[in-house]
């Protein structure tokens, strides 16, 4: 056999670029139908007062309303037919819970208010950043206490700020509170 006789057969069978080439194409239908199948449907009509959202949270995050400050949750999801939904909860206040100082009682929860606002203020210049103030009995969370409740304090904000910046204070600076 010569060489151009090996050369002919040889350009009859496609070579690695080509086959390469053959897959690209063929992968980029594929993307095609699949495009196809994942599009998003139709938004229904939805009747506010009568008809229900239910969707799957897929992220959540906090934000304010730029012009009344007022906390914001923003939750992501998907309903069930594959509509994407964001979802505004408002009215929420922002809080945490801190175990009660041993003693602590209802009377206290005032001067502690005091003490905390002054503290954020200074850092912060937030207005008013506590709501309120809460003496709750609860379970803590951390190791096991046999189902017995103490003491917790639930502090509730006006606005994510002023949540982040008294857990600083409290965990970071010590405030003239007998903890």
């Amino acid at each position: 056999m010569s060489f151009s006789t090996r050369n002919k057969k040889k350009a009859n069978v496609p070579s690695s670029f080509e086959d390469q080439l053959a897959l690209l194409q063929d992968s980029e239908a594929n993307t095609e139908r699949i495009h196809q199948i994942w599009a998003r449907p139709s938004v229904p009509n939805i009747n506010p007062d009568h008809d229900s959202i239910i969707f799957q949270q897929i992220e959540i995050d906090d934000s304010a309303d730029p012009v009344s400050k007022e906390p914001i949750i923003r939750m992501f999801g998907i309903t069930e037919i594959g509509n994407s939904v964001l979802c505004y909860v408002t009215g929420f206040r922002p809080y945490f819970y801190i175990p009660a100082p041993v003693g602590f009682k209802e009377n206290d929860i005032p001067s502690l208010q005091n003490q905390i606002a002054r503290a954020i203020q200074m850092d912060n210049g937030l207005k008013k950043p506590i709501e309120r103030i809460e003496l709750t009995l609860k379970e803590s969370i951390w190791g096991y206490h046999g189902n017995i409740k103490s003491q917790f304090l639930k502090i509730i904000f006006n606005e994510a700020k002023a949540l982040n910046a008294t857990r600083h204070i409290l965990y970071n600076v010590v405030l003239p509170f007998p903890y």
